[in-house]
């Protein structure tokens, strides 16, 4: 599996080599096809985005659980954004398949559909006590913070490798970090909004 993330990450998923991805596992491509069946490409792919999106799932849900009963939901959210982020710091390798080949429509992505639903259920309770108070829906701002999660993660763990730039990876996480809390602080109230800030403030200095 990961010989299979780094061609994936290298030629794409339909052009995965499998006769390379044999010789880098010491195995036959018989025995590829034995492991993996008839479409092993598919297979390979929904094991990788599946499994880490399960995973990730199950951090999210953990995080909703165990959050402080003091949490307003924007606290709430904001812990899941962090999560999130922790998560694709902690199995880079699959994030980037994720990052670089997203396709919402291939079956391996059912487990983000709980997650949308968790936090689309987090944003809407802000929105029905006035913590977030911008005029959109509660699935237009969970769109809003992922497009703005997913254009930074894309820029500091893809671009960097193609502009010869190494940046360490918890520089990274917090410039993302930073960067989506922003954007969450400017959907709240003013005292919402004071807490994110105070997030925003207690970060490393980058």
């Amino acid at each position: 599996m990961g010989a299979a993330h780094e061609l994936i990450l290298r030629d794409g998923l339909k052009s995965l080599d499998i006769k390379e991805l044999a010789a880098r596992s010491k195995m036959t491509r018989a025995n590829i096809y034995l492991i993996f069946g008839s479409e092993p490409r598919s297979v390979i792919y929904e094991s990788i985005i599946g499994e880490f999106l399960q995973r990730a799932q199950n951090s999210i849900t953990t995080a909703l659980i165990t959050s402080p009963p003091n949490f307003n939901n924007v606290e709430k959210l904001a812990s899941i954004l962090r999560v999130t982020l922790h998560f694709f710091h902690e199995n880079p390798q699959p994030g980037k398949v994720v990052l670089l080949w997203l396709d919402m429509s291939h079956s391996a992505y059912r487990p983000i559909r709980q997650i949308f639903k968790h936090i689309d259920h987090v944003v809407d309770q802000a929105i029905k006590k006035d913590e977030i108070i911008v005029g959109f829906s509660s699935v237009q701002i969970r769109q809003i913070l992922f497009a703005v999660m997913y254009g930074l993660l894309r820029a500091f763990y893809l671009e960097e490798e193609q502009i010869g730039v190494r940046i360490k990876k918890e520089v990274m996480q917090t410039f993302v970090h930073r960067g989506v809390l922003q954007v969450l602080s400017g959907l709240c109230s003013a005292h919402t909004r004071a807490q994110i800030d105070e997030q925003i403030n207690a970060l490393p200095a980058s």
